[in-house]
């Protein structure tokens, strides 16, 4: 009499079922994750296009455009308080009249950091009220928007979640756009120009 034959997978075919499923991993895991950097890219630039109408109807009503934040993004009281790079827009945009209903956070903000999650926001005129000149301010927007004809900006950490330095004459590289060409995932801060220039990246 003899044994009923069993049946099952040798460890060669295993293996082989094993080497497929990784390697089709190792294609769709960065398609994901260049999917999701995109998806983050369209929402910051979509939010910062709402609060930059926010700033434009802020501005029809006040005469000029909502004051900087502390880099909490609370608001202050005078000029000099805060690094120009660093303020954010102050609540003055949201209360008491609901130019916006919140200030908008930066998808690629730093968790667990230091810093809030909204985006970045300055102008020139508290530039000027805090440094009494404009220098370093339009040094920026001519090297990244190519015009000094700008009265703010907003600023999302881009993709990889780290604002780069203003400060052109000691880091001519530190300071960049982010360009989606370089992959998804390259360097570089995105930046709404306003008022109408938009994003040059």
């Amino acid at each position: 009499m003899t044994s009923p034959r069993t049946t099952g997978f040798t460890l060669i075919e295993l293996l082989i079922v094993v080497a497929i499923i990784a390697i089709l991993a190792a294609i769709a895991v960065p398609n994901f994750l260049e999917a999701q950097t995109r998806a983050k890219v369209s929402r910051a630039k979509a939010d910062m296009r709402t609060m930059a109408t926010a700033m434009e109807a802020y501005r029809v009503d006040n005469n000029r455009y909502p004051w900087p934040g502390d880099d909490a993004g609370e608001r202050q009281t005078s000029a000099g308080g805060t690094e120009w790079f660093e303020t954010r827009v102050d609540p003055s945009i949201t209360t008491p009249i609901a130019y916006i209903t919140s200030r908008l956070a930066d998808p690629f903000r730093k968790k667990g950091g230091d810093e809030n999650e909204d985006f970045h926001y300055s102008t020139k005129n508290y530039v000027f009220l805090t440094e009494g000149n404009t220098t370093d301010i339009d040094d920026y927007f001519r090297d990244l928007a190519r015009t000094t004809n700008l009265e703010y900006f907003l600023l999302s950490h881009g993709p990889d979640v780290d604002h780069d330095s203003p400060d052109l004459g000691e880091n001519p590289d530190g300071a960049s756009l982010y360009d989606p060409t370089n992959g998804t995932v390259s360097s570089g801060d995105i930046l709404y120009w306003g008022p109408g220039l938009g994003f040059r990246n």
